[in-house]
């Protein structure tokens, strides 16, 4: 489709897996199987049947970055075309809509290119269509039709070599040309960058959740491009992120290593967090009790909020609650790699001492936590502690649903760590 634009149509009852590998292989057994084949990271096309069927037919079949939809321009745009006929044909009304697919699919690959000058379908089947319209009108045409001998097979492979030789290298030559210009119009307009690997990013939210909410998230370390120009990234704890990343979401904080200090003189580790259990003291200096994942809760430790690289992580905590969290002045959270100095923890760090210094603060907090979803979430009094059999286990509602994490250079940790 891409060389010559020409595009297969067809109404599907849904989006199944084995309901796209079907019509498929329908238009594969027509048309022949590709050496490629391009799609967007949907279910329908990314699982197990799909893989099956490109490992037994020999095609590869790429994915483009995920919620970079620009990167099967030719596609969208193709199904942006084809839904305003419809909508044109069907008078807006969508009924019976897949009576009209095959008139639109016809249209559509008669209508010349302004890239290519041709029609698709002339450059698909190396000669004009048979145009229905007007023939029965017009006898001389009729006529010139019908008397028309068919093409010998010295003519046929004639024409096979003339499209092979100098039709489809003139289309690739005039589609590289036109892609270059349109790519020195975008780069003189936007802002490129070029991360190398071990180069240190933040991502921008694509939905933010408020507009005290932070733009950004991180910080990655980048790895490598993959094959579609996207950027593959490392979380703080080592761990290679599920998807690609384009140029546009990324922010650069250094293209050298970021080690962070304490006041000791230690290295800063970031590790995930399993849950938010407790809070305590007013807003301004409030803390807030962290569960490590895969420690248990001999490790828990008290944090302030500028410790947390998510900042979502203490929305989701106050959601859980039946309160909106709203950072408080002059103690913003960042989720920069220069985090302000940790405050002192616990001595033993466990949920019981935890409880015993939490108690104090119960009445700061009244304001913020009512009876009622205090006991919901078991946390934020010292009269519901956590049960010792659950010791743990943290609270599920409070459980961070994304991988998030946290800054601490606790020494007993970082040496059970490593």
């Amino acid at each position: 489709m891409f060389a010559h634009a020409f595009c297969i149509l067809r109404a599907l009852p849904d989006k199944r897996s084995d309901t796209i590998l079907r019509s498929l292989i329908d238009v594969f057994s027509t048309m022949g199987f590709p050496t490629k084949l391009q799609s967007d990271n949907g279910t329908e096309f990314k699982n197990s049947l799909s893989k099956d069927l490109a490992d037994a037919m020999g095609y590869d079949h790429r994915f483009i970055t995920p919620l970079h939809p620009s990167a099967n321009g030719i596609s969208e745009r193709t199904v942006q075309s084809v839904k305003k006929l419809l909508a044109k044909a069907t008078h807006g009304v969508g009924n019976d809509w897949d009576l009209y697919l095959p008139s639109i699919q016809l249209a559509m690959n008669n209508r010349i290119s302004k890239r290519l000058n041709s029609t698709p379908f002339s450059l698909m089947f190396a000669r004009k269509m048979n145009e229905p319209y007007g023939f029965r009108s017009d006898k001389d045409k009729l006529k010139e039709v019908k008397d028309k001998p068919p093409m010998s097979h010295e003519e046929l492979m004639k024409r096979i070599d003339y499209m092979t030789d100098v039709v489809f290298p003139a289309i690739v030559n005039k589609t590289k040309a036109q892609i270059e210009l349109e790519q020195a119009k975008f780069n003189d307009s936007h802002r490129l960058v070029d991360y190398a690997p071990g180069s240190h990013v933040m991502v921008r939210i694509p939905n933010k959740s408020g507009q005290l909410a932070p733009a950004y998230e991180g910080p990655y370390t980048v790895v490598r491009k993959n094959k579609g120009n996207a950027y593959i990234l490392r979380d703080e704890t080592g761990v290679l992120m599920p998807r690609a990343y384009t140029s546009v979401e990324l922010k650069l904080i250094s293209n050298e290593e970021v080690i962070e200090l304490d006041d000791e003189g230690n290295e800063i580790i970031n590790f995930e967090i399993e849950a938010v259990i407790n809070h305590r003291g007013p807003p301004k200096n409030r803390e807030y009790l962290v569960r490590w994942k895969n420690y248990s809760s001999e490790w828990d430790e008290w944090l302030s909020a500028d410790k947390f690289n998510d900042p979502n992580t203490l929305r989701n905590y106050w959601k859980n609650l039946g309160k909106k969290y709203i950072p408080p002045k002059n103690a913003p959270i960042t989720n920069s790699p220069s985090s302000s100095e940790l405050l002192k923890s616990t001595p033993s760090g466990t949920i019981s001492t935890a409880m015993k210094h939490f108690s104090s603060d119960d009445e700061n907090n009244s304001n913020l936590v009512d009876k009622k979803s205090t006991i919901k979430s078991n946390v934020g009094s010292s009269a519901r502690p956590v049960k010792r059999t659950r010791r743990n286990k943290p609270p599920t509602n409070n459980a961070c649903d994304t991988p998030s994490t946290a800054t601490r250079s606790s020494k007993r940790l970082k040496s059970l760590h490593k």
